[in-house]
């Protein structure tokens, strides 16, 4: 798939009230109706199970919801089923905690016109989408999953990092570093890719041909460089790891990140913010 494109984004209060409606593509026809909807539909699913309900899916279509409850709003994402259920997820959550940290005081306001008061958040979402790389770093990369995070309550998270084998991931995007996990020398980080990308170029070409990735093995580390889109992945695993452990991480992380960017990508070309 070589575009993706969200569809509605809808902020909605625990009562049901529409706070704030991006359509990207028409999908949702009525946004106030569907507020009420989702909002039975979450109380159910709680009232019920006792747990909330996450994620729903269509035939084509993807439906993430992320909550927060000291604010209680809940974020509404329709997108294209075929980007996968962790990337709705990202991209709800990653919403919400900008719309809550931009508008946080309004939220907890009697007196507030929903749709007007919010909707400088348009401004925002493009900006939020990009923002997004960090928690993929972080979290994918080089945080443990939570399904297993009980399991190391009583360990510093910098040892659990280490057992998974990753020490650090940073990505970079022309002349710049979009993110790191760690403080690193930019100037050094970046000259080295481009020397190490321009040289494999070279070699490539003869063969009619692009490095799409590299992997640079050390007695104690392994660097894997990682083309996504215009952006480079920078990842250093330790060498006594195994490397299916993180191999498999980077991928995953690869791939959201592709979709990330492409979204941002698309959004910036569609509505030029």
């Amino acid at each position: 798939k070589n575009e993706t494109m969200l569809r509605n984004l809808l902020v909605i209060s625990h009562s049901g009230i529409v706070l704030y409606s991006k359509e990207f593509l028409s999908i949702v026809k009525n946004s106030r109706m569907v507020g009420g909807l989702v909002t039975g539909m979450l109380q159910f699913a709680v009232s019920r199970t006792g747990l909330p309900v996450s994620y729903i899916e269509l035939s084509t279509i993807g439906v993430a919801i992320a909550a927060n409850a000291q604010h209680k709003v809940n974020c509404v994402l329709f997108f294209d089923k075929e980007d996968g259920q962790e990337f709705g997820k990202l991209i709800a959550k990653e919403m919400l905690r900008s719309f809550v940290g931009l508008y946080g005081s309004q939220l907890e306001s009697a007196k507030m016109n929903p749709m007007e008061d919010f909707s400088a958040y348009n401004q925002r979402i493009s900006e939020t989408i990009r923002s997004s790389v960090r928690p993929v770093l972080d979290n994918r990369i080089m945080l443990v999953h939570r399904g297993v995070a009980w399991m190391h309550q009583q360990i510093p998270e910098t040892v659990v990092h280490q057992r998974r084998g990753v020490m650090m991931a940073l990505l970079t995007s022309g002349d710049s570093i979009s993110y790191s996990t760690v403080d690193v020398d930019k100037l050094g980080i970046l000259a080295n890719i481009q020397a190490l990308l321009s040289s494999s170029t070279d070699i490539m070409t003869s063969k009619n041909d692009v490095p799409m990735k590299l992997e640079f093995h050390g007695v104690r580390t392994v660097i894997v460089l990682q083309r996504i889109e215009r952006t480079n992945l920078v990842v250093v695993c330790k060498k006594s790891v195994k490397q299916e452990i993180w191999e498999k991480e980077i991928d995953k992380a690869a791939h959201l990140l592709q979709r990330v960017i492409m979204t941002a990508s698309n959004l910036q070309d569609s509505i030029g913010y």
